[in-house]
C-alpha cells in the first residue's frame, strides 16, 4: 500500500457546516502520476519525463504536490510512522506541510506505493487570519 495518503478538501465559512455525500465512490491517484505530474510542474513541462524531477524549494512555500485540479491539502497527510522516521518535517511555520510531500516523493521516486491521492474532501478547511490566506476570502 501507499507510504502516505492525501486529499482534498472542503473550504467553508464559520457557521456552515456542509454535508459530503461519498456515495458516488472515490477517484484516486498513485504515486507515479503524482510524482510525474510534480516533476513536469517543477520543470515547465519542458524537459518532459523521466528527465523531470521532483524539485525541493524551500523559498516557495506554495508549491505542493501537483494534483489533478482538485484542491489537496497538505497538511492532513496520513503516513505511516517509519516515513516520519525517516523524512523530517523542517520548522518553517508556513510550507513545511508542502516541502514534506515533495520530500516524500523525490525520496522514493515516481511509483505508485509512494503515495495516493484520494479526491474526496475529508477536511473541511477554514482559514486563519494569516496574511497569507487572504486570497480564501473571495
Amino acid at each position: 500500500g501507499p507510504k502516505c495518503l492525501i486529499h482534498s478538501y472542503k473550504l467553508i465559512k464559520p457557521d456552515i457546516i456542509p454535508i459530503y455525500d461519498i456515495k458516488s465512490g472515490v477517484r484516486i491517484m498513485r504515486g507515479k502520476i503524482l510524482y510525474e505530474r510534480t516533476a513536469l510542474k517543477d520543470n515547465n513541462n519542458n524537459n518532459g519525463f523521466p528527465n523531470a524531477t521532483v524539485q525541493i524549494i524551500p523559498e516557495n512555500n506554495a508549491l505542493g504536490v501537483a494534483g489533478v485540479g482538485k484542491k489537496i491539502h497538505h497538511g492532513h497527510v496520513s503516513c505511516f510512522k517509519d516515513i516520519f522516521l525517516e523524512i523530517k518535517q523542517t520548522n518553517r511555520s508556513r510550507g513545511q506541510d508542502c516541502i514534506f510531500l515533495r520530500q516524500v516523493l523525490k525520496h522514493y521516486g515516481p511509483v505508485d506505493s509512494t503515495m495516493i491521492f484520494a479526491k474526496v474532501p475529508l477536511t473541511y478547511y477554514f482559514p486563519s487570519d494569516d496574511p497569507y490566506n487572504v486570497k480564501y476570502e473571495k
